[in-house]
This record gives C-alpha cells, structure tokens and sequence, in this order.
C-alpha cells in the first residue's frame, strides 16, 4: 500500500507539472499571434493599436491566464503579455519600447517569474534560458528567462 501512495504522489506531481506546462504553451502561443497580429495591423495602417477589435485575430480564452496589450501612448510601440491568474508569472513580448528601461528587452520574447517562487522560476526555465535579473521598476526580485 505504501508503494503505491508513492506511486500515486509521483505520478500527480508530474501530471501538475504536464498540466502547468501545456498551459503555459497556450499562453505563449497567444502571445506570439498577437504580436504577429500587431505587426500586421501596423503594416496597414502606420500605427499600433491597443483594441483587440481591430486586429484580425481571435484570442481564445485561456485558462488560468490573462492576455494583455499595452500600446505607448505615442502609439510606436507595444508589448503583449500573458500572466498567471496570480500575476506571479507572465510570458511577454516587448515591440521597441521607448522608455529606456524597457530598451534591453526589444524585440524579446521572456517569461518573468519571482526569484523567491521556486515553482514559477521552473515554468519558465523549461521555455527559456536565463538572461538575469529583470530590471523593470515595479518588478523587484523578478528573473527574466528568454524564449527562444
């Protein structure tokens, strides 16, 4: 009987992490078609736009996630953004932000998660390599991880 509780407990360990890992895929896979998507639009009309509306694109509900897309105000730049329901991890895409601090992550696509939550820095060491702390105000105690 023991063995099989142990059994059991490796085995919903790995399905979590299964779980964990094809949502995680959806989320990155949105990410990516909404920028495509951004790209397009602004191919047409010298512009980017914030209102899923204009793009041609469906973004599917996911679960467990919360996609996001954020124009600067001077309309030449956009990130699209998926996080966790908990905001503790969040796959992101960064178009030529102007402001400085967003700068070094141009044109990357990064999964952010807290250094001190081993289980989100291990969602995104399975997508992406390690380029260091994530220096963008607000997010103290964050490592970045780019997708390739």
């Amino acid at each position: 009987m023991l063995i099989i509780g142990i059994l059991a407990a490796i085995a919903l360990q790995q399905y979590t992490k299964a779980v964990r890992k094809s949502q995680a895929v959806e989320a990155i896979t949105a990410v990516k078609a909404l920028s495509t998507a951004e790209e397009a639009y602004y191919l047409e009309n010298s512009t980017y736009t914030a209102d899923f509306n204009e793009l041609n694109i469906t973004v599917p509900p996911l679960k467990n996630y919360t996609i996001k897309l954020e124009v600067t105000a001077d309309v030449k730049a956009y990130n699209t953004s998926a996080a966790t329901e908990d905001a503790k991890a969040v796959f992101r895409y960064y178009f030529a932000h102007p402001a400085a601090i967003y700068q070094q992550y141009a044109g990357m696509f990064l999964c952010v998660a807290p250094q001190a939550d081993a289980n989100e820095m291990a969602l995104c060491k399975m997508f992406g390599k390690d380029i260091g702390v994530y220096a963008v105000v607000g997010d103290p105690g964050t490592e970045a991880f780019q997708i390739q």
